[in-house]
Order: C-alpha cells, then structure tokens, then sequence
C-alpha cells in the first residue's frame, strides 16, 4: 500500500545540475524518464500509412511553454482550514533551438534553451541564467525517448536551474509516440507511461490522427490521470484513502512536422483531480480534494 503525505508536492525535480567550468557547453546528468508503452486501438479507415519522424540533420527553433499551479482543500465533517493550499498558476516560456542527428533507432536530438521568462516578471532576471540549458535525448523514429540528459550552464542560480528542469520534465512526461503500425485518419492509440514524484500517477495519453498531409500531421490528444498512491496522511492518525480521481482535458491538440524534432504548434492543457476521504459509512467524513493543473505549449 502507498501512502503519500498531505503536503502538497510540486513538480520540481531538484536535481540542481551543475555546468562544466572548463568547457561552454554545459555538463549533463541523466535524468528518470520511463520508456511508455504504446498500444494500437483503432487504426482508422482509408489509405494506412506508418507514421515516423524523418528529421535527420533537421534544425528548428520554436518556443515550449509550461504552465503549473495546485489547489487543495478540506470538505466534510471536521475538516481543517489549514489544509488548504493555493499554488497559483505559474508559467513559464522557454525559447529552443533544436537538431536532430541520425535516424531511425539511432535518432538523437539535442535542444538548448534561449533566454527563459515567466509570468512572474519579479524572478526573470534570476530565471534568466538558465539561458544556455541543454536537454539531449535519444530515441527512435516513432517520437519514443529512450534516455534523455539535462545540462545547466555554470551561471544558472539554483532557482533558475530547478524551475528550467522542472518545465523540461513536464514537457518530457507527455510524450508524443506514433504507434510502429500504418495508421490511417481516424486512428486512435494510447502511450501509457508512470508520472513519477510523491504525486505518482499511471498516465494514459490518447491520441487521434486527424489528418495527414505529406509531413504536416494533425493531432488530438486526451489525458487520463489515476494516482498509483492509495492513502494519504492527514496527520494525527487518520488516514484517508483514495475515493475518487478525474482527469479535465481542457485542449489537446497538435500540428506536427515530421521533418522537425518537435511539434510546430498545439497545447496540451488538462486538470487532474483527486479526492480522498475516510470510512465514514454515509460519506460524510473528511475529504481532501487536489488539483493539479498542468499545460504544454508549443510555438507561438
């Protein structure tokens, strides 16, 4: 059985990677990243085709945006205000220039950050030191990574290098696999993978080809969240278990070019809720209810 605690957790890795002070280039670590699994559901009727990156040699700069923030409140018979918490949503720009080298099951790409800004103009110069940020991962031609590395320039304060990786790995946890058999418009399939942190959650991504034209590749994109925790911490004995769990898609869609390592514009917006409570029999013991928002966007 898991238990997680009632403080609230956010996504921030911490892994505070240092740069390399004999060398510009940043030095990088490895970083948790499982490999998903993807299952073809329905593979759409028309002309099938299999669809697969083809981005060799490719260069492309283009802009993630992140966007995270938490609630949490108390409900029911007993419950404690000082349970509540706000984290309001907080966003993040990061400017990328990206390249792809080789193909196939040897394709790798490797991506550095421009001058990242937040929508909390008081910590840009700070957030600003992170210019320089370098994700690398290797993978193959279906989009799958398979081992990924991050690399903080030397300059790069510790909140500056927390929050770029943090928005990284977010970005990295939504990933956006092609199923390895033809597919034609209309095809569905899902990309499962675990979200890792003390909020652990199994993730279900379902993705639905809306159209292909050549490289240029339409989307949707569906997002269920379950928590894999099954018991939370209340404090002072009381345990609370898990009694209900949703996931909002708010947007899901993208526009991809086969020709680009990553997607040219779309978003990815969703909320997941979950909420436990006790064993009171009529239900009206306490409940802890929390939200986590999270948005990936891509382009401008």
């Amino acid at each position: 059985m898991k238990t997680r605690s009632l403080a609230p957790v956010l996504l921030a890795a911490g892994l505070f990677l240092t740069g390399c002070g004999s060398d510009d280039a940043p030095e990088t670590a490895p970083v948790p990243l499982e490999v998903p699994t993807v299952t073809l559901v329905d593979p759409g009727e028309g002309t099938a085709e299999v669809v697969e990156w083809a981005d060799d040699g490719a260069e492309q700069d283009t802009s993630i945006v992140v966007t995270q923030g938490f609630t949490q409140r108390a409900e029911g018979e007993g419950a404690d205000d000082s349970a509540a918490s706000t984290t309001p949503d907080t966003r993040l720009e990061m400017p990328v220039a990206a390249s792809t080298s080789g193909s196939g099951e040897d394709r790798a790409v490797e991506a550095e950050i421009g001058v990242p800004f937040g929508s909390n103009a008081e910590l840009n110069d700070d957030i600003a030191t992170a210019e320089g940020f370098v994700a690398k991962w290797t993978g193959d031609q279906t989009g799958r990574m398979l081992e990924m590395q991050l690399g903080a320039p030397e300059e790069a304060s510790d909140t500056a290098r927390a929050g770029t990786e943090a928005a990284l790995l977010q970005w990295a946890r939504l990933p956006i696999v092609f199923p390895s058999e033809p597919i034609a418009p209309g095809a569905k399939w899902t990309v499962e993978s675990h979200v890792g942190g003390d909020s652990s959650l199994r993730q279900t991504l379902t993705f639905t080809l809306d159209s292909r034209v050549g490289d240029q590749v339409e989307l949707d994109v569906e997002v269920l969240q379950t928590p894999t925790v099954t018991e939370l911490d209340a404090g002072e004995g009381l345990s609370l278990k898990v009694v209900d769990s949703g996931t909002e898609t708010r947007t899901g869609e993208l526009t991809i070019d086969l020709g680009s390592p990553l997607p040219t514009a779309g978003v990815i917006d969703y909320v997941t809720s979950v909420s436990y409570g006790d064993d009171a029999a009529d239900g009206s013991g306490t409940r802890i209810v929390q939200q986590t928002h999270r948005a990936v966007q891509f382009g401008k």
